[in-house]
């Protein structure tokens, strides 16, 4: 079965109703920031470009919960959030990204409905936005939602990611901390403990830290306070290593003062700025290489084929195809915005071209000259 797309997004939407924290406004803002339609993306753009330009700056936390399976994201999550929502009285917004269907793209886990205090509270919004495949379990548009959130005048933006180990570094593109969830583990599983998710995590927490439990969750505390030890003085900061239960509710409080202490102190450094801005850039080059893959393909669809069957049939290299294929889209982009400039003096004019087409062909295979 082949994925079928979102349907175009006829709504009109509002910055204004955005602002206002109107939730049918900015379920329709994030669906189109999801969509996969080429006309909702210039949308999209506009949309984005209105809210830059008339909502005000405001640094919000975006905080990333990361971790395996079963590590008890979404519950740690709705009891963190529920305490926020009604002790702190804030509004808290959740980015839920489920593991997708490789079928139809869509969700399979359903974080939200494990989020059943959260998920009903007046002051929280959750979106379940599935990962569509992407190794990392992150959404290819996580971006765009986060400053959807941010202009929805929430007052913390949590990501709670898939959590199947790349997850953790592409959150650091997106967040502003990267908490890093693991459940009590006994003395074989802690040997096998991955320094390099240590080092991209800003913090440890332990969960499930009650009943039976609190042994091995006392074990797992000292096993990872020794391995941020080593980053710790490599990276410059201390990474906390906290235990909290979530049915318990115990130490929910102590972890969120935690979280703030840390980032106020990179706010007030300026560190929070430059990371903005450098996941901006980041973001930039992103999409300027996802636009361009997609532009390219759809121009070059028919030759892309051909080249592609030469290369199964093992007559032309991976490497010698590609090349190959670069020039000549290059070379119809350049022809093409050649063609429209020409128009206004009575239409496009053919062109002619150094590649050796015959009349009304399109010489697909490739010559001497489109050879680097």
């Amino acid at each position: 079965m082949n994925y079928v797309s979102r349907p175009h997004i006829h709504q009109q939407i509002l910055v204004e109703e955005i602002v206002k924290g109107n939730r049918r406004a900015l379920a329709k803002a994030i669906t189109l920031a999801e969509s996969s339609n080429p006309a909702d993306s210039i949308r999209l753009s506009n949309l984005l470009r209105d809210i830059h330009q008339t909502t005000a700056v405001r640094t919000v936390p975006r905080l990333a919960l990361s971790g395996s399976p079963g590590a008890g994201k979404s519950r740690l999550l709705d009891t963190l959030g529920y305490y926020l929502c009604e002790k702190k009285k804030m509004r808290v917004g959740v980015l839920a990204v489920d593991p997708s269907s490789t079928i139809t793209h869509g969700s399979i886990l359903g974080d939200k409905t494990r989020m059943e205090k959260l998920g009903i509270h007046p002051n929280s919004y959750i979106r379940p936005s599935p990962s569509g495949g992407h190794l990392g379990g992150v959404t290819s548009r996580a971006w765009e939602v986060l400053e959807i959130f941010e202009a929805a005048n929430f007052d913390v933006v949590f990501v709670e990611t898939v959590g199947v180990g790349q997850s953790e570094t592409q959150c650091k593109d997106l967040t502003d901390m990267m908490i890093l969830l693991v459940p009590p583990a006994s003395g074989d599983e802690l040997q096998g403990i991955k320094k390099g998710i240590v080092e991209v995590a800003d913090m440890v927490v332990v969960t499930k830290n009650d009943g039976s439990r609190k042994l091995l969750a006392q074990q797992t505390i000292s096993a990872y306070t020794r391995a941020v030890m080593y980053t710790e003085a490599k990276q410059g900061f201390e990474k906390p290593v906290l235990a909290v239960s979530a049915e318990e509710r115990t130490n929910v409080p102590e972890l969120w003062e935690a979280m703030m202490k840390m980032w106020n102190t990179r706010v007030e450094s300026g560190q929070i700025a430059h990371l903005r801005r450098a996941q901006s850039m980041k973001h930039f080059y992103n999409y300027f290489e996802m636009q361009l893959l997609t532009k390219a393909r759809r121009m070059a669809n028919v030759e892309m084929q051909n080249f592609a069957h030469r290369v199964w049939e093992h007559q032309m290299t991976p490497r010698e195809a590609g090349d190959i294929m670069v020039l000549r889209t290059l070379r119809e982009h350049l022809a093409a915005e050649t063609a429209v400039g020409a128009g206004g003096e009575g239409g496009m004019r053919p062109q002619r071209s150094s590649r050796g087409r015959e009349k009304g062909g399109r010489g697909l295979v490739g010559t001497a000259q489109d050879r680097p």
